[in-house]
């Protein structure tokens, strides 16, 4: 073998370990840059979580959903100890009640009563219970009240007359020109109606299907096939579905 077929395979030989070295270096530059990648999705996650534990935070509805929780696992808990001490629960609970606890309780029940709708009979009743509860829900003006009775007092002193504050059904006195209503007045009972309006709007009868709902089913029995799996399977793969949805899975 001549020098330079031998100095040519040195070359090859070294052009192949450069090669290898390259091909190395390259992986490594990929395997950093997923780790990279992966780290990056790990800390925009941890970001959203806490983001959505405060924000579970601020929400009253959910800070009455843990409140309630909370009050069942004492329940439970009292439940478990009175069992293992062979104590009756409910009496036990009974006796801790006041009498201000019962009364209250009783009266919550009258109005449960009295609001529970017992279907329809007739337009009368409906208005009349209409009426009902917007005259509870009605909150007076005590100011304006108590000014207009010390200005018909004093009017009374020199007529002594106290017809106009004091009316009756066949009064007429509200139709006086000096008996309009202020700004306030008509603005909360502009306030009163668009709630009535937007109450009524969102009230609609239950629909069996739901529009807005994603569509995963081709007909009703792979319908509640998905609800089945969904049932079973949702806990387990809600995290990954959350980071489907961020866009942060790897």
């Amino acid at each position: 073998m001549s020098d330079k077929e031998s100095d040519d395979n040195k070359e090859i030989t070294g052009s192949k370990k450069l090669s290898q070295k390259e091909r190395r270096l390259e992986r490594l530059k990929k395997f950093k840059k997923l780790q990279e990648r992966l780290d990056d999705s790990i800390n925009e996650n941890r970001k959203d979580v806490y983001e959505e534990h405060s924000k579970s935070k601020e929400n009253p509805k959910e800070e009455a959903r843990q409140e309630r929780k909370r009050r069942k696992a004492e329940i439970l808990l009292d439940k478990k100890l009175a069992e293992e001490n062979d104590i009756d629960y409910e009496r036990k609970r009974a006796l801790e009640y006041t009498i201000e606890d019962v009364e209250r309780w009783e009266k919550k029940q009258k109005k449960k009563a009295k609001r529970a709708d017992t279907g329809f009979t007739d337009y009368a009743q409906i208005a009349a219970k209409k009426y009902k509860k917007q005259i509870n829900e009605f909150k007076p003006n005590l100011q304006e009240y108590n000014k207009q009775k010390q200005m018909a007092l004093l009017s009374s002193l020199n007529t002594g007359d106290t017809s106009d504050f004091y009316r009756d059904a066949n009064s007429t006195a509200y139709a006086s020109i000096d008996s309009k209503p202020s700004t306030e007045a008509v603005n909360r009972l502009v306030k009163d109606l668009e709630k009535q309006v937007e109450r009524r709007n969102k009230f609609s009868r239950r629909r069996r299907w739901d529009d807005d709902a994603e569509v995963t089913y081709i007909n009703e029995r792979n319908m509640r096939f998905n609800k089945k799996l969904s049932r079973a399977y949702d806990k387990y793969t809600e995290e990954i579905k959350a980071n489907l949805e961020r866009g942060t899975a790897l």
